[in-house]
C-alpha cells in the first residue's frame, strides 16, 4: 500500500500549527484576565480609608465612629390601635463611652463625651424614615459626661437618656410623637439600618 505524501491533499487552516498558536493566545488571554481580577482584588482589600485618621460616621452593626468604635443599636416598638402598626418607640445606643477625650486628640476610640451624636432610621432603600411630630428624620443630642438626662439638638420631644457604669453606658433616645391618632413615626417593620453620626 503506497504511503500517501502530506502535500498530496488540500491544506486545511490549521496547517502549520495555526490552530495551536491561536489556543495558545487564548489561554495566555484568559491568565491575564484571572491575574488581572486577582490584582484589582487585592488592591481593592489594601486601600486605606481617609488616610487613617477619625472617620465619623457608622451604620449597622459595625460602626466605625470616630469617638467610640464598641456602640451597638436596637429598637423597641409599640403597638398603636389607631393605626394598627407597631412604631418604633425607642433606640437604645449600648457600649457608648462618655468620656470626654483631650481636644488634641486624634486617636479613635477616645469616648464621645461633648460630641454631638445624630441618630437616624433608614429604610432597606436608605431612605431616612419619620422620628416623630413633625415627621423628623433624625434625632440629635450632646452627648454629657455623666449619667442623667442629655440635651437634644433635634427634634423638640426627643428625650435621651444616659445611664450605666463606665465604661460602657447606655443611650436609651425615645421618640417624640403628638398624639396616638397622628402617630407618624417609623413603623418597625420598615427599619432596615441605624444609622450613627457625630460631630
Amino acid at each position: 500500500m503506497a504511503k500517501s505524501s502530506p502535500l498530496s491533499g488540500r491544506i486545511g487552516p490549521r496547517f502549520g500549527g495555526r490552530g495551536a498558536r491561536k489556543r495558545s493566545k487564548i489561554i495566555i488571554a484568559s491568565i491575564f484576565i484571572i491575574t488581572a481580577g486577582t490584582f484589582a482584588t487585592t488592591l481593592a482589600a489594601n486601600v486605606t480609608i481617609n488616610q487613617n485618621t477619625a472617620l465619623e460616621f457608622g451604620q449597622g452593626q459595625v460602626p466605625a465612629i470616630a469617638c467610640d468604635q464598641s456602640i451597638t443599636t436596637a429598637i423597641s416598638e409599640e403597638w398603636n390601635n389607631s393605626t394598627t402598626n407597631f412604631h418604633v418607640r425607642t433606640v437604645t445606643l449600648s457600649g457608648l463611652n462618655i468620656a470626654s477625650p483631650s481636644p488634641s486628640a486624634i486617636i479613635n476610640d477616645q469616648g464621645c463625651g461633648g460630641k454631638t451624636l445624630t441618630v437616624s432610621l433608614l429604610n432597606a432603600s436608605g431612605t431616612p424614615l419619620p422620628m416623630g411630630s413633625g415627621t423628623p428624620t433624625a434625632i440629635a443630642f450632646a452627648v454629657p459626661t455623666a449619667t442623667g438626662t442629655a440635651t437634644t439638638v433635634n427634634p423638640a420631644g426627643a428625650t435621651v437618656v444616659i445611664s450605666g457604669t463606665a465604661p460602657d453606658y447606655t443611650a436609651t433616645i425615645t421618640l417624640p410623637t403628638s398624639s396616638p391618632s397622628a402617630d407618624v413615626r417609623a413603623t418597625a417593620t420598615a427599619v432596615a439600618r441605624v444609622t450613627i453620626q457625630t460631630d
